[in-house]
């Protein structure tokens, strides 16, 4: 099958924008490549600068890629999200072509790479396990089409706060689970059990895999579910690494499930939105403990006394 791939280039910190636009028009698939974020892990000693090459790592902006199914409409929704961008008031370039679906579906690969996080190291399942990591807590992924590879800032985040707060014997619930990667870590900090929620039928299915591949099968139990509604567990800690309207729409059900002294980990928010999440866990009863910026995003942890 073939499909137009949509390339916009763009100041970096309008990556995320751009990439929610092309969401909000259902394409297959995005992917980022930002030479800023790249030069990061490069001079962290992350990644290796001979991986990428020069049109990538040299280019001013950074560019934006999605994909959409090769349609009679094509050109009607080309023009929908041309208008959708002007509409931004931002600078960008719009560039596009036919690909056939192999020759994206495998593209963002190359620049997946292990990185560390904390206590852990991210390693894709096609590259090797690097030299002299192996005293980390290792989580092998293969993120396909569900949001979650920890080099995320939202993901990063949560990942550097799990440690103080599961703990062996606790049990975990992760919303909107994307690629199963916060259960899974969970699991490695030695959780007794772990629900990963998730409403995408394909992020259930990748979150399986992943978790398969780690063999936390035992551990973990992956449920197609629309955030909290109908889990009636009582769980001492609730990861949702999501965006502020749902944590806010989420904070009540929340705050219901955990047992008294129970943690909440909210991430996926914009600094923006940052004091209107915190006033609703308040609201229903939250005792924030927690709060970090990074990048433009916040995470938020909160108790229930």
């Amino acid at each position: 099958m073939k499909y137009l791939e949509i390339a916009v280039e763009v100041e970096s910190c309008f990556t995320e924008t751009v990439a929610d636009i092309f969401w909000e028009f259902n394409t297959g698939g995005v992917s980022i490549e930002d030479p800023l974020l790249l030069w990061q892990y490069i001079n962290a000693q992350i990644w290796d600068a001979y991986e990428f090459p020069d049109s990538v790592l040299k280019a001013e902006r950074a560019t934006v890629r999605a994909y959409f199914p090769l349609t009679e409409n094509i050109n009607t929704l080309l023009s929908q999200i041309n208008e959708r961008l002007k509409s931004l008031g931002i600078p960008f370039n719009l560039y596009f072509q036919e690909v056939e679906e192999e020759s994206w579906a495998n593209s963002w690969k190359k620049y997946f790479k292990p990185v560390e996080v904390g206590e852990f190291l991210i390693k894709p399942t096609w590259e090797k396990l690097p030299s002299g990591k192996e005293d980390k807590k290792i989580i092998e992924i293969d993120p396909g089409m569900a949001f979650g590879t920890g080099t995320h800032v939202t993901t990063a985040l949560v990942l550097e706060a799990l440690p103080k707060y599961v703990s062996p014997g606790k049990v975990v619930v992760d919303v909107g689970t994307g690629s199963g990667i916060l259960a899974i870590a969970s699991a490695l900090l030695g959780a007794e059990k772990i629900y990963a929620l998730d409403i995408d039928p394909v992020a259930v299915k990748v979150a399986r895999e992943n978790i398969s591949i780690n063999r936390l099968e035992d551990k973990i139990t992956v449920i197609e579910n629309d955030l909290l509604h109908g889990f009636n567990q009582t769980v001492d800690v609730i990861i949702a690494n999501i965006i502020a309207a749902v944590i806010k729409e989420l904070a009540l059900d929340a705050y219901e499930k955990l047992a008294t002294g129970g943690i909440f980990i909210g991430s996926g928010i914009i600094v923006e939105r940052e004091k209107e999440v915190m006033d609703k866990l308040l609201e229903v009863g939250f005792k924030i403990i927690e709060r970090k910026n990074s990048g433009g995003w916040c995470l938020l942890v909160a108790r229930k006394e």
